[in-house]
């Protein structure tokens, strides 16, 4: 499989900045709306969080996803992306590429259980599809036609690379990830770039975090799952 490790003097319709799932499923759905888009990748690589999705198996969705699951201070918004693209949009954007999914208890898993075979789906849908992708391509700055790009800018965003070089695009999509996981790439840069535009950004938090214990045999249960009740006691040391 060919990926482009060049970027073409003129201009694009739509530039991706983060290749993970969520960067390559709206790269793939640009280039299905017949926009001309590149998709741009730190990493050597497309998908290095992907592969560790769900113990390595991709839990790929929710059958039973509702209002009542998120938490915001806008919550029409959450409802409009749920009912714009839910369960079953995702399911058949899958299907659409190839993926026979299985379920667990509503959860949703493709039927090989391997995270390496969803990454293989998403990167075919990017070259069928013919999406331009740039692997190693840093996105330092992103500036806006009427600010420092200048009137002769040819498109209205222009993106810098730390490499030096730049493109422009018309419209810009933010699929940076968070800084849960900043070895794969997801270190919280992306929120410079996103408040750099106008964006207010909410401090994040950890929701979701490892448990540690002084016992070395814990260490043989890492990526085990499995159902059960915790309790949580003070401790009388005050």
């Amino acid at each position: 499989m060919t990926f482009w490790k060049t970027i073409p003097a003129d201009k694009y319709e739509v530039a991706v900045v983060g290749g993970g799932a969520a960067g390559m499923t709206a790269a793939i759905t640009a280039a299905r709306a017949g926009a001309r888009t590149v998709l741009l990748e730190r990493n050597d690589r497309l998908g290095r969080k992907l592969l560790m999705t769900g113990n390595g198996k991709c839990n790929l969705g929710n059958r039973d996803l509702k209002r009542s699951d998120y938490y915001s201070d806008d919550m029409a918004m959450a409802v409009s992306v749920l009912e714009r693209f839910g369960t079953e949009e995702t399911i058949a954007f899958f299907a659409s590429l190839g993926l026979l999914l299985k379920e667990k208890r509503g959860y949703l898993y493709p039927v090989s259980e391997q995270a390496a075979v969803v990454l293989d789906v998403l990167r075919h849908g990017l070259e069928r599809d013919k999406t331009e992708v740039l692997t190693g391509a840093l996105v330092r700055e992103i500036r806006q036609k009427g600010e420092n790009a200048g009137k002769d800018s040819p498109a209205d965003y222009v993106l810098q690379l730390q490499d030096g070089r730049q493109l422009w695009t018309e419209r810009v999509i933010l699929a940076c990830g968070g800084q849960a996981a900043p070895g794969t790439g997801s270190d919280g840069s992306g929120y410079a770039l996103a408040r750099a535009l106008g964006h207010t950004v909410i401090a994040p938090v950890p929701s979701l975090v490892q448990l540690h214990c002084s016992e070395k045999y814990c260490r043989a249960l890492a990526g085990v799952r499995a159902e059960g009740a915790v309790r949580i006691y003070p401790s009388d040391s005050g």
